[in-house]
């Protein structure tokens, strides 16, 4: 049964709740239902119970979720979903999933987008916890390897201050440093090939000149 409007209870200390500070909490009298919405309501300086979302928060024979708990990020609503309901989940700054959320949350995409958001659909479900580490995605480096291998679970790919050292394969040439920290703003990445390339040009120049 929907749009019996819940009870609010619980003021601060068991006083009348003042205006311009005060929140309650908000739960259905009816303990056979589900609340559905806001699960808070604020007084303002007029005195009028109010709540953030657009709309009311009601009472309904449901299956429902309630907000997951993020640490150090945040999720758009604190409300209670029905089933098929969607929360979005972000990352702080510099602070990112660990790659094992991001496999089962967000497909494996292993791009800044993947660890630093991700969408949770209520299938009526306890959601889990999630978490956003503080450090650095894997460098962008192309043709070799880093050592050591990012982490997978329970912290940022390279913890805040991790060194990371960078190799070509097949013994190109190394344009930049062949080691590199993480810092809020990333790991910089130096590029492989870069000088056998620039020697490449100049041999094919000086071939052209021969056959001029």
């Amino acid at each position: 049964m929907r749009g019996r409007y819940p009870q609010v209870f619980t003021c601060y200390f068991g006083r009348a709740v003042a205006p311009g500070r005060s929140h309650v909490e908000v739960r259905c009298s009816n303990e056979s239902l589900k609340l559905v919405g806001s699960t808070s309501m604020s007084c303002n300086r007029e005195g009028e119970l109010i709540h953030d979302d657009e709309n009311a928060p009601y009472c309904a024979d449901t299956i429902i979720c309630s907000a997951p708990v993020v640490v150090n990020g945040q999720v758009h609503t604190r409300n209670n979903l029905e089933v098929g309901g969607v929360y979005t989940i972000s990352c702080n700054p510099s602070h990112w999933f660990d790659t094992k959320t991001v496999i089962e949350y967000n497909a494996g995409d292993l791009s800044e987008a993947g660890y630093s958001e991700s969408e949770v659909k209520c299938e009526g479900d306890i959601l889990k916890d999630f978490t956003c580490y503080f450090g650095c995605l894997a460098p962008d480096f192309a043709g070799g390897a880093t050592f050591p291998d990012m982490a997978e679970e329970g912290s940022a790919p390279y913890q805040m201050g991790a060194v990371v050292d960078f190799k070509c394969l097949d013994d190109a040439g190394l344009d930049g440093a062949a080691q590199a920290t993480c810092e809020v703003g990333g790991i910089g990445a130096p590029v492989c090939g870069a000088c056998s390339f620039a020697l490449s040009l100049v041999l094919s120049f000086a071939l052209l000149l021969t056959l001029l």
